[in-house]
């Protein structure tokens, strides 16, 4: 095959698979690190943001629960009022976590719509008891927060912590699923290069050889015409550079023959 092509080539050709072998291990490189990317974007999108909203979700049920306790302890009206807005607005900021959890929650959606299902009961409870507290009839107001809205926001904050600890494990198989990755890239990126320098050595050792072989055998064939000896040995038969200057030589040993023959 190396025979029928030209020395450049021949050459160009090997040039071709080694720059198209560095390509394919770029390429692939490319290619792993995007995903790990992937992956550690998806961890912090998801994951990781569904746990800092459930945990805020927890700590504003725990505080709408502490805050609606104060409003029925004191007897001062502004400080009742003052309470009742702060229990109004931790509920607030309980809602806004759940709807966060909702856009980043990569579990079961059952799960989601529990939380609804107590936002969606708790929170007229919630306005009864400010209602009730504003009224200065407490003694009511503490029995619908002991008997209903504390149950309610208990079973709110073992659903978040549920959801928080299916985030973590989430959590915990993208970082391990981005190990795996990263291992499998360096492994294909190192069998790659191997491959690359096995096949340029053993290409460029093919094209070398393919050229000393016949400048060696008319190197000799050389050194014997100009000892004198015009039965010398080309036995190359290329289409190449050293294919037509092997023919040239055979014609010029074939025309010193004659003219030694006729003399």
């Amino acid at each position: 095959m190396w025979e029928k092509m030209g020395i450049q080539k021949r050459l160009l050709i090997s040039y071709a698979v080694l720059i198209a072998m560095l390509m394919m291990t770029g390429l692939i490189s490319i290619l792993m690190l995007n995903r790990v990317g992937n992956n550690l974007s998806k961890f912090y999108d998801y994951q990781h943001q569904t746990i800092v909203q459930s945990w805020t979700a927890r700590q504003a049920a725990e505080a709408s629960m502490a805050e609606a306790m104060q409003s029925m302890l004191d007897s001062d009206p502004t400080i009742t009022k003052n309470a009742i807005t702060v229990v109004q607005k931790e509920f607030d900021s309980l809602v806004t976590a759940v709807e966060s959890v909702y856009k980043t929650y990569g579990g079961e959606e059952e799960d989601l719509e529990e939380l609804g299902k107590i936002i969606e009961y708790a929170s007229p409870l919630l306005k009864q008891i400010c209602e009730l507290a504003e009224q200065n009839r407490k003694e009511e107001a503490y029995e619908i927060l002991k008997t209903q809205y504390k149950a309610a926001m208990d079973s709110m904050r073992e659903w978040l912590a549920y959801v928080g600890a299916v985030s973590d494990y989430n959590a915990q198989m993208s970082v391990y699923e981005g190990q795996v990755i990263n291992f499998i890239a360096r492994n294909v990126i190192v069998l790659v290069i191997i491959i690359s320098v096995v096949t340029g050595l053993r290409l460029g050792f093919t094209i070398a050889e393919s050229i000393r072989k016949p400048i060696e055998e008319l190197k000799v064939a050389s050194e014997q015409m100009a000892s004198g000896q015009l039965n010398v040995s080309l036995t190359y038969h290329g289409e190449d550079e050293l294919g037509a200057l092997t023919k040239s030589m055979k014609s010029t040993v074939s025309g010193f023959a004659h003219i030694i023959s006729d003399i």
